[in-house]
């Protein structure tokens, strides 16, 4: 084999990891099939649409803040994120880079990622009134504590919460306080685990737009 003779469709196919490019308005220009696969649509129809458009809408607002930092000419590599998939949540281990065009100018970014778990659980709560009932700890979760759980899920901390709730750290902290307590967890980065094993945290992803209502 020589180089003339290599197919690049070829050698991106054997690739397992999904990979994609956007524009700079977000819009999905490429991807391939691996990527397909997971949105549960062929590669041709993922073309044009947004995340928004996607099984994973309600993280579309977080991976627009990782594609906005791209854009500025910063590349992102293991980043940890979630993705909500037709039958649970799926951890995931993003790289970002800036697509730049043949004048040197960025235009969008590139993004490759591979899965590295997979939760499929049976709920124990129920969602109500903006309210998330713990049936296993026969607790109730309120609003403010469940979008400080939805920022901590995807990695900010007290500060970064308190800036994009527009509330003081404190307050931040006094919630996850709650937080913990209500579900029987000794430090924070218990949370997380305790809501996967749980279903909480699938349904916090889920029910995300209906949390900021």
């Amino acid at each position: 084999m020589t180089l003339d003779t290599v197919d690049p469709h070829i050698i991106i196919k054997s690739i397992k990891q999904k990979i994609y490019v956007k524009n700079a308005d977000g819009v999905y220009t490429w991807v391939n099939d691996h990527f397909a696969e997971v949105a549960g649509i062929p590669a041709s129809l993922v073309i044009g649409k947004r995340d928004h458009d996607l099984p994973w809408s309600a993280q579309a607002d977080f991976y627009g803040e990782d594609d906005k930092q791209v854009m500025t000419g910063i590349s992102l590599s293991n980043v940890e994120r979630y993705q909500s998939r037709s039958d649970g949540i799926t951890k995931i281990i993003l790289n970002l880079t800036p697509y730049v065009d043949n004048f040197g100018k960025i235009t969008g970014v590139i993004g490759n990622f591979f899965d590295l778990s997979h939760h499929v659980t049976q709920s124990r709560g129920v969602f109500t009134n903006s309210k998330f009932y713990l049936e296993f700890n026969n607790e109730y979760l309120t609003k403010a504590e469940l979008i400080v759980m939805m920022f901590l899920f995807h990695g900010f901390d007290p500060a970064g919460i308190g800036q994009r709730t527009n509330t003081s750290v404190t307050t931040v902290r006094y919630h996850l306080d709650n937080i913990r307590v209500k579900m029987g967890c000794q430090r924070t980065n218990e949370i997380q685990k305790v809501a996967i094993e749980n279903g909480i945290f699938f349904h916090i992803y889920t029910l995300q737009h209906d949390i900021d209502e």
